[in-house]
């Protein structure tokens, strides 16, 4: 099935940063503001060290024997959808210690859901203070941050003087969700909200509507019909006309500014010849079940196939002479390679060496399939490109499937779309019940196709 997708792809207004309010940055009294503490969930590992601070009186010391532990305390703050925002702290480990020190920002809706976080890369602090820092845009539907402080690891990490900034500003207008599908050659109807930054007199103003094209020609047939639910919100459903494969540019357009988002069309016709009606895969002609493994090197291929593999990922890399050595190894092990796509973690960057490889390998007996990209739902950088590469890798190859890994259960039915095989990683080790891969692989069959 192809699709028509919908997804808002502009930033905040640029501006310079201002400084939100953080209640006790610098745990000057006590853990107030802080939850987890104390006698909370964590209060066993976390006190106020008068001696090992940065500046004031105090700081907060967090002592961890149990490796898989991972404490941390948080505070929530008011946030607006569409925002960009940036949270520093000072941290500091124990001389030749190997804790490891990090910030996260998360973000909530009305209904209480965290719909997205970011954490800022680990660091291994020794005995100086310095500073961490991470920066997050919000969800279109978010009405609160928190702001996490964390431990990773066992030992001990201290963290004094938390800042938060709004680096970006919320655009205009933001639109959830920010991206919906529609088979293609259908006309599409969707369910969204308009939120604007500002709230007036009355009922909010209603923007205009626009479809144009990649190059700014305006084309006929988009239709809104939204009805008012506060000062800030508008309610409702959007009509698209069914369009040709390509990208395309919807506006929503206010006298004092506008937002644009993306739409990309896929091709009605997108399933391949090694994947039947019902979902099965097939290889050299037959069923077949892929019980595999990541981040094994080729020598080890045929030690894999003795303890029963029978697939694996396979190298993400640029030299065509290893990555055709590796497949070779895999022939004479007897298993098969699902090929990775995305070297640096790029889609359209990429895009000209993966069509040269499935040019020159897509007849070896070792391909299984095509990987686009690993969890794209977690990469702002590179999501909408994802269904540009779909369709042209799919022409480029009828045979075999295209797949993606996705991380977050409620996003499956968006991605379906965009591959083949969707594959899913759920993780529950060191700390979640190995139902989460049951619970996981439901949300998939529910939403898959077929």
């Amino acid at each position: 099935m192809a699709l028509l997708l919908l997804s808002c792809a502009v930033a905040g207004a640029a501006e310079e940063p201002v400084a939100l309010p953080v209640v006790n940055p610098g745990f000057e009294r006590g853990f107030e503001a802080w939850a987890n503490a104390a006698a909370g969930r964590f209060g066993a590992f976390v006190s106020l060290d008068r001696q090992m601070k940065r500046t004031g009186e105090t700081a907060l010391h967090v002592r961890c024997p149990e490796a898989a532990t991972s404490p941390w305390l948080a505070q929530s703050v008011p946030a607006h959808g569409g925002a960009t925002y940036l949270l520093k702290a000072w941290c500091r480990g124990a001389e030749g210690g190997r804790t490891e020190a990090a910030l996260k920002i998360e973000f909530y809706n009305e209904k209480g859901e965290n719909t997205s976080g970011r954490y800022s890369p680990r660091l291994t602090p020794g005995s100086e203070w310095r500073e961490l820092a991470v920066e997050a845009k919000a969800p279109p539907d978010t009405i609160r941050a928190a702001i996490l402080v964390r431990q990773f690891g066992s030992g001990e990490v201290w963290f004094d003087d938390v800042t938060f900034f709004r680096v970006g500003e919320a655009p205009l207008i933001t639109v959830d969700p920010p991206r919906v599908a529609a088979v293609a050659g259908t006309p599409g109807r969707f369910g969204l909200d308009l939120r604007l930054r500002e709230a007036g007199q009355g009922a909010p103003p209603r923007p205009e509507v626009m479809l144009l094209t990649s190059e700014g020609r305006l084309l006929p047939g988009v239709m809104m019909d939204l009805a008012a639910d506060g000062s800030r919100l508008l309610r409702g459903k959007i009509s698209a006309p069914a369009l040709a494969p390509g990208d395309y540019v919807l506006r929503f357009a206010l006298p004092n500014g506008h937002t644009d988002c993306r739409l990309a069309i896929t091709p009605a016709k997108r399933k391949p010849r090694n994947l039947t009606e019902e979902g099965v895969l097939l290889a050299n002609g037959k069923p077949f079940f892929p019980i595999g493994l990541y981040h094994v090197s080729p020598s080890e291929y045929a030690l894999l196939a003795e303890y029963g593999f029978n697939c694996v990922q396979g190298l993400n890399t640029t030299n065509e002479a290893r990555f055709a050595e590796s497949l070779e190894l895999a022939r004479k092990a007897g298993i098969l390679v699902d090929v990775p796509f995305y070297i640096r973690g790029q889609v359209a960057k990429n895009l000209p060496l993966s069509l040269d490889r499935i040019r020159r390998f897509r007849e070896h007996p070792a391909v299984l399939n095509w990987k686009i990209i690993d969890e794209p739902d977690l990469r702002p950088e590179i999501i909408d490109e994802v269904a540009d590469a779909y369709r042209k890798l799919r022409e480029a190859d009828w045979d075999r499937p295209l797949l993606l890994t996705i991380a977050s259960p409620p996003s499956y039915g968006h991605w379906a779309y965009f591959c083949d095989i969707l594959q899913i990683d759920p993780y529950p080790i060191p700390n979640r019940p190995l139902t989460m891969v049951s619970d996981y692989c439901d949300r998939a069959k529910a939403t898959l196709q077929p």
